[in-house]
């Protein structure tokens, strides 16, 4: 295992020092009380979202046919980091996705065939996520609140001919 280069060490002794001390801005009596009232729940939620990831990260290994750069650990852990720079960084999330692409770049594997899977991937998940919407509008069905419903469903239609059209 390679030792840690001072400037991740240094990096990461000031993130946590930035952590603890926007905590402490706030209040450490009032962060723990926020904490403490979501409940034991957001561990299981937590612990959900860990299986998106990992079936995402054995997609984009499978997107390799046997030359994976890395195996799947590393996968999920650059899936990961991905989905860790397109929420906490301005980014325009696909800063992610280039940051994932880096990593597996600096584990060997080709720079073309990187990217382009990366490129596929990324094309994997607007499209889940138009299925996952269009899923979510059906169980809405059953409501009885559907005074929006027909805005949710013009605009699932307006994105499915884009959507075809980013696959064009």
């Amino acid at each position: 295992m390679k030792a840690m280069k001072p400037s991740v060490a240094i990096s990461i002794v000031l993130g946590l020092a930035a952590v603890t001390a926007l905590i402490a801005w706030q209040g450490f009596i009032v962060i723990g009380e926020a904490v403490l009232s979501v409940g034991s729940g957001v561990f299981l939620v937590v612990g959900f979202h860990l299986v998106p990831i990992a079936l995402a990260a054995f997609a984009w290994r499978g997107l390799f046919q046997g030359g994976a750069p890395a195996g799947i650990w590393f996968f999920f852990l650059a899936r990961w980091v991905r989905e860790g720079v397109n929420t906490l960084l301005p980014v325009a999330q696909v800063g992610g996705d280039i940051v994932g692409a880096r990593l597996l770049i600096q584990r060997g594997g080709a720079t073309n065939t990187v990217s382009a899977s990366a490129v596929v991937d990324k094309t994997l998940d607007v499209f889940s996520q138009f299925f996952i919407a269009f899923a979510g509008v059906t169980l809405l069905f059953d409501g009885d609140n559907r005074e929006w419903l027909s805005g949710m469903i013009v605009g699932l239609l307006i994105m499915l001919p884009l959507l075809i059209g980013f696959l064009l």
